[in-house]
Parts: structure tokens; sequence; C-alpha cells
């Protein structure tokens, strides 16, 4: 032992091997599937091939049009504070991506690039960290990322676009004459009921979360929309059948419901084609600053 209590020698290279997990894996899936330790030149390489399912809280705001961050921390136990220290650095020149042909989440996913600098699709970043419950227990740790976005063809050629078809056969209640209320109000009424149906069956085709996703957004606003032509049916029909007053009121709302709905749609697709939520990817600095820091609990 040397003067500061730590060890003069160091343990060999498979020791630090075995040191190595995933902090956020799920128990009972991390499998090791080789360790090599191989010599090159003056260096020693160590090889550590593992599979595992990972945990990863997906931000779902913007469902189905997202784009995730998926992230395996990879932590070695080596403290430090400990006697024997490890310091994880990313060498310059690492060449890290994710192979298409192995993965399997194709039909569901597409592999985009992580940054602005980098826009190779499937690049994955390797960002060292610091890992550890207390400032006096804190482990090296690099985080393993890549991003993908969701295909979202599906959910639009199944949610959205019969949603707008319920709306636009709802504005056939205009045709109808204004003071023929039960023709009009079995027009609307029954794509109310229908929409309302069509959302129950396809609530299993989304997340079950506690927030509102876009899409939500969008099928709650057809929704509104068919109320609002069915109470204007109904409310319409009030006026004797020679008012022109309510027929050019009656007009006027035609108008106005097919405005809204024409605006609503635009500000739905501005919004999707709006960049995506700034990434959860921290830069090099950012966590040099996360490690400087005493008071930080976690990396």
């Amino acid at each position: 032992m040397g003067a500061d209590g730590k060890p003069t020698f160091l343990p060999p290279a498979g020791w630090y091997l075995a040191q190595f997990d995933a902090t956020n894996v799920v128990p009972g899936t991390f499998e090791v599937l080789e360790e090599r330790v191989l010599t090159i030149g003056d260096d020693l390489v160590l090889n550590l091939r593992f599979n595992g399912v990972f945990f990863e809280y997906m931000e779902l705001q913007r469902f189905p049009f997202d784009v995730q961050d998926l992230q395996v921390t990879l932590a070695c136990n080596c403290r430090t504070t400990g006697r024997v220290s490890v310091d994880l650095v990313v060498a310059k020149d690492a060449i890290s991506a994710v192979v298409p042909a192995g993965f399997q989440l194709f039909h569901l996913w597409d592999l985009v690039s992580t940054s602005s600098e980098d826009a190779r699709s499937g690049a994955v970043t390797l960002t060292p960290t610091l890992w550890g419950p207390r400032p006096d227990r804190k482990f090296p740790a690099v985080i393993i990322g890549t991003r993908v976005k969701r295909r979202h063809s599906y959910y639009v050629v199944n949610i959205m676009v019969p949603m707008v078809m319920f709306v636009l056969l709802s504005m056939l209640q205009w045709v109808v004459p204004r003071y023929d209320a039960p023709s009009r109000l079995s027009i609307t009424l029954t794509l109310v009921l229908t929409a309302a149906a069509y959302k129950f069956a396809v609530s299993t085709m989304m997340p079950a979360i506690s927030y509102l996703t876009i899409l939500d957004k969008y099928v709650i606003f057809c929704w509104l929309t068919i109320m609002a032509a069915a109470f204007e049916g109904g409310l319409l029909a009030v006026p004797p059948e020679n008012s022109e007053a309510a027929d050019v009121v009656d007009r006027a709302l035609l108008g106005v419901t097919l405005a809204t709905f024409v605006v609503g749609n635009a500000y739905f697709a501005r919004h999707l084609h709006r960049s995506p939520a700034a990434s959860r990817f921290k830069s090099g600095h950012e966590y040099k600053q996360l490690r400087d820091s005493p008071e930080s609990l976690s990396a």
C-alpha cells in the first residue's frame, strides 16, 4: 500500500471486465456473452459483449410523431474515491453505430441522426459520466445512446384520417334545410356517437399515460367540431322557416366551422413540422460539471 492507502499494484485486466454492469437494465436480463482481453502494441484492449433489456423513459407528448433517445448506462464498479479508481474516457477516433441489419424494430422505428454535427442515421453517442447515490459514492460510467423516430403512418391511416372523414361528413347537415332539425340531427348525432365509439375502440392503440398526446388532442378537436355542428343544427331550427336572418346565420356558421377546422389542421401540421423536443443527451461539458459538483446525487 502507498502512503495514500491505495494499492501500488493494478488488478489483472480480467478483474476490470468483471466490474462492468448496466445501471438501467431490467433485473435478471443482463447477460455477458463474451469477455476478451487483447494485447495490441503496448495497450491492453478489453472486449465486453453483453445482452439485456433496458429501461427508458419515453416522452410521448408528440406521439405518434415522437423522436426518442434510447440509452444504456454502462458503469464500472470502481468507486472514484476508492482504492482502485477508474476514469472512463471516450477516444476521439472511436467508431460507434447501430448495425441496421441487427435493428429488430425497423418496422416500428427509424434510426435517425443524434445531432446536427453527426448526420448519420443510427449513430451512437458515447458520453462519460458518473453514477451513484451519494457524493462520496460515485462510479465512472459511459452512456451509450442512439436516436429513433416512430413510424407514424399506421396511426395516421387508422385514426387521424377516419376522424377527418367524420368531421367532413358532419358538414353534410348543411345540405338539409335549416328548419328540418330531425334530419340534421340524425346526421350529426350519429356521427357524434360514431366518433365517441371509435375513440374508445382506438384507445387500445394509444399509450396509457396521464397526459394528452398530440394524437389525443387531434381526436378531441375533431370530436368537438362534430359536437359544434350538432348544436348548430338543433338550435337554428328554432326560428321559423321563412326567417332570412336565421338562414344567413346558418350559412355563416358553415363557413366558420369549415374555417375553424382548416385552421386547426394547419396548426397541428405546423406543430408537427417543428423540430423535435431537445435531446436528453448531455454534452461532455455538462457531464464534467456534474462530475465536479459534490451536491449532485446521480448522473
